[in-house]
């Protein structure tokens, strides 16, 4: 009821910014249902189901897992809800960093600034997808606004109230992927430039040097934030540390150097593998990749283009293409006017703290950073920041509201399309991999839907597309034990034509045996006969 009361008491441009940023929300919820389990959700759900199973996994120690946060939620989802618990993850950390991002805005500016930075953040195509799928992103992300969120209202208030709860979320921020690491040197970052914004003031070109020495005079070591900062990190490392320490001391690195894993899995050798694939798809993978394809790779990701790539959505037509990519320019414009503006602002020191941080570790950590705009999606919130604070600045309200209309519209349909088309292109092969699990359990699979035969088909797969077309033959595929083989028209991602063609003129000379097809995909055992 309070809540009701606090809408109707609104006026009619907040009531339209809430009602768009819960529509935006419940999309993240729908999408979630709607989209078949795809590529690293195929894994993390799977190990989750594992985990739910026999927890002591866990602690096996020949086993190596990515941070476990979304694995152990998951097993405590799965037991209480089955695969409808596992769906609800990513978008309810999706709802949680749009929800703190609108905190946040609250906190910094005005409930306005708050809506607006929602609204912004919730129409990001990435943060929608990655909110609608079971990936770590949007744990990571929401959890990193969260953390910042009472970061700073604790070490604002100058008190050691909240502390434990912003060590533990520190804590769990860096459980939740390994980006999530980054919430240390931001406490490191803020410390620093909370003692950097006294000196700034005042100054002027004309008398930078006499004003910085008497601002020298008079600066003091803020003994409350250092206090606060040191406790926070303690408890963060406390509850993070037993997983990294465990990496360090079973594999030598403890960023997880080795193992086995939880989900069945399989890969070539390096005489018999190719890395065409990656090395179409992703710019770190490119030895002649530039600066400029980084950046095109994350913009054009971080607005819904998968991979980075226009071939992927030739299908569209090209003036519906150039209308949307006209469209985040001028959502991207409106960032940058934002960042400009709260630059002159010392009350936004948590967003450039985060900025700042991520700035750095993407100059030392670079390829590993700079992987489309996926593993960035903790700074979407704080771009959203930017956002809202610079709309609100715009003199063109009726533009502008516009734009945000045609936005909210735009970026949600790209999305709606998405799903749709990702959910056609399953239902073409969704009965083959029915087929995988009826297979013998140690059947070996040799096919293009690695992630989703590991999840649905629950059989150790081979991924065709990294075998190299030189190496494809009935002497590798024995030397790893395949036992069936996946031949499929629909492979998105790689051209396939010439893997195809081996796999039938293998099974014209009766090295494979057709057991299965429907009109896209067709299962063949492989018939080693006296070899």
């Amino acid at each position: 009821m309070k809540a009701i009361a606090e809408f109707t008491d609104k006026d009619s441009v907040a009531k339209a910014l809430t009602i768009g940023v819960l529509f935006l929300i419940v999309l993240r919820f729908a999408l979630a249902f709607y989209y078949p389990v795809f590529s690293d959700a195929c894994m993390y759900f799977y190990q989750a189901k594992q985990i739910a199973a026999n927890p002591s996994l866990l602690i096996a120690p020949n086993i190596g897992y990515f941070p476990p946060l979304l694995f152990i939620i998951g097993a405590f989802m799965h037991t209480l809800l089955g695969e409808i618990g596992l769906k609800l993850i990513a978008p309810t950390f999706g709802a949680i960093g749009i929800y703190y991002t609108y905190r946040l805005g609250c906190e910094l500016f005005d409930e306005k600034k708050g809506l607006l930075a929602a609204l912004f953040v919730g129409i990001i195509p990435s943060h929608i997808y990655l909110s609608s799928m079971g990936y770590m992103d949007s744990m990571v992300t929401g959890l990193s606004i969260a953390f910042v969120y009472y970061f700073h209202q604790t070490v604002k208030s100058n008190s050691s109230k909240g502390v434990v709860l912003v060590g533990v979320l520190a804590g769990l921020t860096a459980l939740s992927k390994f980006t999530g690491l980054v919430v240390f040197p931001f406490i490191v970052m803020y410390f620093v430039l909370s003692l950097m914004m006294p000196l700034m003031k005042g100054l002027h070109l004309q008398n930078t040097l006499p004003t910085l020495k008497e601002n020298l005079k008079n600066i003091k070591i803020p003994t409350g934030l250092l206090k606060n900062s040191l406790c926070i990190s303690l408890i963060g490392l406390i509850v993070c540390s037993p997983y990294y320490l465990r990496n360090w001391l079973l594999f030598g690195d403890p960023l997880w150097g080795g193992g086995g894993t939880i989900h069945p899995s399989g890969s070539f050798g390096a005489d018999v593998t190719t890395y065409a694939l990656s090395a179409q798809t992703m710019a770190a993978y490119r030895p002649s990749s530039t600066i400029i394809d980084f950046v095109k790779e994350a913009y054009l990701t971080c607005w819904g283009i998968p991979q980075g790539r226009f071939d992927t959505i030739s299908f569209i037509p090209s003036y519906v293409i150039l209308g949307f990519l006209g469209l985040t320019i001028l959502l991207s414009l409106v960032i940058f006017y934002g960042a400009i503006q709260e630059f002159k602002e010392e009350k936004n020191l948590p967003i450039w703290a985060w900025m700042l941080t991520w700035v750095i570790a993407i100059l030392i950590l670079q390829k590993q950073l700079l992987w489309g705009f996926r593993r960035l999606l903790p700074i979407a919130p704080f771009l959203a920041l930017f956002a809202g604070y610079g709309f609100d600045k715009t003199k063109i309200k009726k533009i502008g509201y516009l734009l945000l209309i045609l936005a909210v519209i735009g970026c949600s349909t790209s999305q709606i399309g998405k799903a749709w088309y990702a959910n056609d292109y399953f239902d073409k092969h969704s009965d083959s991999l029915q087929y995988l699990k009826t297979l013998p359990e140690d059947a070996i699979v040799l096919t293009p839907y690695g992630e989703q035969t590991i999840y649905y088909s629950e059989k150790k797969p081979m991924p065709l597309a990294g075998l190299d077309l030189a190496a494809f033959n009935l002497t590798t595929l024995q030397r790893y034990n395949i036992t069936h083989v996946v031949r499929t028209e629909t492979y998105l991602w790689q051209d396939l034509s010439a893997h195809n063609n081996i796999i039938d003129k293998m099974a014209e000379e009766g090295q494979l045996k057709l057991v299965w097809q429907s009109e896209y995909v067709k299962i063949y055992e492989v018939d080693y006969g006296d070899l």
